[in-house]
């Protein structure tokens, strides 16, 4: 099992910008949502590839999330006809 992707919201909180909802999307499940989901939705997708690992900002609040993906290997993967 594997991450593929983290979706949430982002929104105002006492007068400036956080994210107010997480929820970690795997190959066989999600975690989750952590938080409240209002305000402006996003993703962050694996297209294809494994989250390896995460980094974020935050002061007060968490206010910036990005993440470590690995590719996959297309020279292993059966060609498409």
């Amino acid at each position: 099992e594997h991450f593929t992707g983290v979706v949430g919201h982002y929104g105002e909180f006492d007068g400036s910008f956080a994210v107010r909802s997480l929820t970690f999307v795997s190959n066989a499940r999600s975690f989750g949502p952590y938080g409240q989901e209002d305000g402006v939705p996003f993703a962050l997708p694996a297209a294809g590839g494994k989250i390896l690992g995460f980094h974020a900002r935050s002061g007060r609040r968490l206010d910036a999330l990005g993440t470590y993906v690995k590719m996959a290997d297309l020279s292993t993967q059966a060609p498409r006809n």
